[in-house]
């Protein structure tokens, strides 16, 4: 498998250097993949950063989302570029979670991509709609514990941190809830704000806007 760029930042500006030798970098346009649907946290991100690398290098760096499996299609995708330093991929920890979680892939998160930098870091909140009686922590799992089986809990997809945060919360809680698999985390708020499921674990940047709002708590 050809080896890719994985990630970018502003540290990508250091392959300028080491590619200056042979030609001129960047010649033209850049693709970053990112491999969730837009509007989700990752591609926020992805987009500040890329506005900022266009004015910084000079030429245009253009998302391009290529969603689904948590994210192995956009890897997939990105480890097949032609491995000249216009095709770079912008991920999040589904690329270390992946290989634990499915039996094979058509890409080596190790062997295919080569890092070049971390962007951020985000932390993670707990979300409930309005419609759950509770305005704590500790009420929520109280409320939740008297309803067994009852709520629903959406994710940006089996296997994503949304998924696995919610999951590890609620085990430690000792609360049973439904998952809500969804192909990316903008779909999934979009449900959460409109009731369709009561709860999710997302990145405080996507939802700060919703909570201010009061749209969820």
């Amino acid at each position: 498998m050809k080896r890719a760029l994985l990630a970018a930042g502003l540290a990508i500006l250091a392959l300028g250097g080491a590619t200056g030798a042979r030609a001129a970098w960047p010649e033209r346009p850049i693709t970053m993949v990112v491999p969730f649907p837009p509007g989700g946290p990752t591609d926020l991100v992805a987009r500040v950063l890329a506005k900022q690398l266009t004015e910084q290098l000079g030429q245009t760096v253009l998302v391009e989302n290529k969603g689904g499996a948590n994210g192995n299609i956009g890897m997939q995708y990105a480890a097949a570029a032609k491995p000249d330093g216009y095709t770079v991929l912008y991920n999040t920890s589904s690329i270390a979670l992946s290989p634990n979680l499915y039996r094979s892939l058509a890409f080596d998160p190790v062997k295919d991509f080569t890092p070049v930098s971390s962007t951020a870091v985000i932390p993670l909140v707990l979300l409930v709609h309005p419609s759950v009686p509770a305005d704590s922590a500790q009420a929520f799992a109280d409320y939740a514990r008297r309803h067994p089986g009852k709520l629903s809990y959406g994710s940006a997809g089996a296997g994503n941190v949304t998924h696995l945060g919610a999951l590890l919360l609620l085990r430690s809680l000792d609360i049973d809830a439904v998952h809500v698999p969804y192909r990316g985390s903008a779909p999934a708020m979009t449900d959460l704000v409109g009731g369709q499921v009561q709860m999710m674990t997302n990145t405080l940047n996507d939802s700060l806007g919703f909570i201010r709002e009061g749209k969820l708590r």
